[in-house]
């Protein structure tokens, strides 16, 4: 929030302006409305001031006496004027001497004053000090520079500061807009804060008691008035900013912990830890005891267990691109397993910075696209052809035998063959290369031409029987099925 001085002689005119707009919805805040000009100097000595409205005629010291001595003093802010339509010779000097605009008394109001300060805003991020500048550049770098002369003006040696990371998502521009959330919270703090991508926030702020729960609060306010995903991370105080550099690519990498729900809004930096996957979570095991569930109709059901093995995620502190790995593994099985010609769904994928709503809206899409379209004529069917139906499905390109059916649904494997015949009037065996000729057609369609690798995607280590076979399905050779089906 950018904060604006107001010095004007007449009584009147100081509460007109101070009651002009509604100050807390701008951007702004009104600092103070002072008398003269050498009161306005020495509210500026005292405290930040990012703008200076100024009337130019006014007792003890006028408004070109005070523009004199802010430029002689270095000041930073933009200087707008006040004035009548006599003054133009008085406006004339005050531009050549660093004011950037002026209105008119008479036709100043809220809405012209509001457009003013505006563009005095545009002129302060135009031109903001190349400090600012240094500092985004210093800690986007990864080599292990020395920083930048400028940033001495911000930050005295050895002095100590927090390193925080704020990440906000959704919306149009939400960096901009929640930086100046930021700079309302922060007002009265010593604190400095640069854009540093699209949805990451650094804020440098000077070591206190209450940094957390400012930070916290920005957070909220980010949240509740902008309707922006909000996250910070908050690093232990540094002494320099390479220390604090090292903090933020720090925070960033941590950032990732955000993926899970129920997370804190703020976290510190030293809480923040990861572990790799279990190595009891198998993609083709999940895959396993999500496909009863889903295809048993029971989507609700296989929902839950999705769910479950995101908490159990969460809860083994799994570093989010390990889990999102994890879960895009079982839905590349399942693909491949329905052959519905889903791979180029998976160019869809969330990034690896996503929350993990993202992945799961992602997910049931793309799994619900993966339905077998052969399911419907399964449900006629008793429970454990069904059950050896989906095994078969979604392992026929492994090495899978009649007794491996047979054991996934705990039968005897010439009872299942009998069952098996009786409900579909076809033999398992063949049920089985049906599958995987069909696939190895598709891979084949494809582009993949290489007649080994082609077997041994749909489970058949012998290409010489699997010639044999797909021959006999397709009555031509794997090696001129391609050019048959590009010449038909």
């Amino acid at each position: 929030m950018y904060k604006v001085l107001f010095a004007e002689d007449e009584a009147v005119m100081r509460m007109a302006f101070s009651k002009m707009m509604d100050w807390d919805d701008t951007g702004f805040q009104l600092a103070a409305a002072v008398a003269n000009g050498a009161e306005a100097l020495a509210y500026i000595e005292e405290n930040d001031v990012d703008i200076l409205v100024t009337d130019l005629k006014m007792p003890v010291m006028d408004g070109l006496e005070l523009i004199e001595a802010l430029k002689e003093k270095g000041f930073r802010g933009v200087i707008l004027v006040l004035s009548n339509y006599t003054d133009f010779e008085l406006v004339r000097k005050a531009l050549t001497r660093g004011a950037a605009d002026y209105m008119l008394k008479l036709n100043i109001d809220g809405e012209a004053l509001l457009k003013q300060l505006n563009a005095a805003a545009e002129i302060l991020e135009s031109d903001a000090p190349a400090a600012f500048a240094a500092l985004r550049e210093y800690f986007a770098a990864t080599s292990a520079n020395t920083p930048p002369e400028e940033l001495s003006e911000l930050y005295e040696r050895g002095s100590a500061f927090h390193t925080c990371l704020i990440s906000v998502k959704t919306g149009g521009s939400p960096v901009e807009r929640a930086l100046d959330v930021l700079r309302q919270v922060f007002a009265e703090t010593d604190a400095n804060a640069a854009a540093m991508s699209k949805t990451d926030v650094l804020l440098l702020v000077s070591q206190g008691r209450r940094v957390e729960d400012k930070l916290l609060l920005a957070v909220r306010e980010i949240r509740m008035r902008l309707g922006l995903e909000a996250n910070a991370l908050l690093a232990p105080p540094a002494t320099s900013l390479k220390q604090s550099r090292q903090y933020y690519a720090e925070c960033v990498r941590a950032s990732a912990v955000f993926f899970y729900p129920s997370q804190p809004h703020v976290r510190n930096l030293e809480d923040v830890a990861f572990e790799r996957l279990p190595e009891s979570f198998s993609p083709s095991a999940a895959a396993d005891r999500y496909i009863p569930l889903y295809y048993g109709q029971s989507p609700g059901a296989a929902g839950e267990y999705l769910s479950g093995l995101m908490s159990r995620c969460a809860a083994a502190s799994v570093h989010p691109h390990e889990a999102k790995s994890f879960f895009i593994a079982v839905a590349r099985k399942i693909a491949f397993a329905v052959q519905t010609g889903m791979d180029d769904k998976f160019s869809d994928a969330p990034d690896a910075d996503c929350f993990i709503s993202e992945l799961c809206a992602w997910l049931s899409a793309l799994l619900e696209n993966a339905r077998l379209p052969q399911f419907e004529q399964y449900g006629r069917y008793k429970k454990e052809v069904r059950d050896a139906l989906l095994f078969i499905h979604f392992h026929f390109a492994e090495k899978i035998t009649l007794d491996d059916v047979a054991k996934a649904v705990n039968l005897n494997r010439n009872y299942l063959c009998r069952l098996f015949k009786q409900e579909t009037g076809g033999h398992m065996f063949g049920y089985i290369n049906d599958l995987r000729m069909k696939k190895a057609a598709a891979l084949i369609e494809a582009g993949d031409t290489y007649v080994r690798g082609v077997a041994s995607a749909v489970g058949i280590d012998d290409q010489f029987y699997f010639a044999r076979v797909f021959k006999k399905y397709h009555k031509v050779p794997p090696s001129e099925y391609g050019k048959s089906r590009r010449n038909a």
